[in-house]
């Protein structure tokens, strides 16, 4: 399975947030860096045909792909359970 992470963030976050992500949800998940300022989220969904879009406060345009807030991914004191889940009950 394969999700698209949108966020405006360094590759160094990005890498946290993937395996955060693939710890809590499994290897098999692929995460696809967005970088809302330099790249083009629309392109990029074509491109690749994600499962899912986790957002990380930040807009995204809209779609019939599922949409998950991931702001826990940034403020790991909210608790990241229910992003997890989510992304869990895509698969």
């Amino acid at each position: 399975m394969k999700i698209i992470v949108a966020a405006s963030m360094k590759d160094a976050k990005f890498a946290k947030f993937e395996d955060l992500i693939q710890k809590n949800c499994g290897k098999d998940v692929e995460v696809v860096k967005c970088n809302v300022i330099t790249d083009n989220i629309e392109e990029l969904v074509a491109s690749e045909n994600p499962a899912a879009i986790v957002k990380v406060g930040v807009k995204v345009p809209d779609t019939d792909i599922p949409v998950i807030d991931g702001l826990a991914l940034n403020y790991p004191q909210m608790g990241a359970k229910k992003l997890f889940d989510a992304i869990n009950a895509l698969k």
